[in-house]
């Protein structure tokens, strides 16, 4: 019974000293790409941020990115967000099996910039996963049960201001 507890103690030692020291071996050019094109995916759009992610494993695998600028599109100039941080915490689980799945979203100083354009087009409505998600969550008829789940978890806005 002591051999096991020994063992069950230096696995957990193991474990921890791995997801502490494991984000240092992930190259920034490839954290940054990964993270960028997750995003870009997401939402439909091209997304940049200055300097490299801080990510951590332990307590909870999150990333947090500097002066992030999210425009109107792939053929826009026009700044759409900018956020002075973006932090977010994704959960575990899914992770070793390979998906990423968001816990939370925290924008920290963000600006928004909504605008129509001369055709009557805004340019809030999002493409991507999360855009798909909210289409097909307008196309259910309220006597419909089913319902679509838009995976963002908990996203939260600090000290943010939206221009129109």
């Amino acid at each position: 019974m002591k051999r096991l507890a020994i063992i069950l103690a230096a696995a957990l030692i193991l474990s921890t000293g791995l997801l502490l020291v494991a984000p240092q071996f992930i190259p920034a050019d490839t954290a940054r790409a990964q993270i960028a094109e997750q995003i870009e995916q997401w939402i439909g759009r091209p997304v940049a941020f200055a300097g490299e992610p801080d990510i951590t494993l332990f307590p909870r695998p999150s990333v947090r990115l500097r002066d992030v600028v999210i425009s109107d599109g792939d053929q826009s100039e026009e700044v759409f967000i900018q956020v002075d941080e973006l932090v977010g915490t994704f959960r575990l689980l899914p992770m070793l099996i390979g998906r990423i799945e968001a816990n939370s979203f925290q924008l920290i100083r963000p600006s928004i910039a909504l605008r129509v354009d001369e055709t009557g087009r805004s340019n809030w409505a999002f493409g991507g996963t999360l855009g798909e998600r909210v289409s097909e969550a307008q196309l259910i008829e309220p006597t419909n049960e089913a319902t679509v789940e838009v995976p963002l978890g908990r996203f939260q806005i600090i000290d943010g201001t939206i221009t129109f």
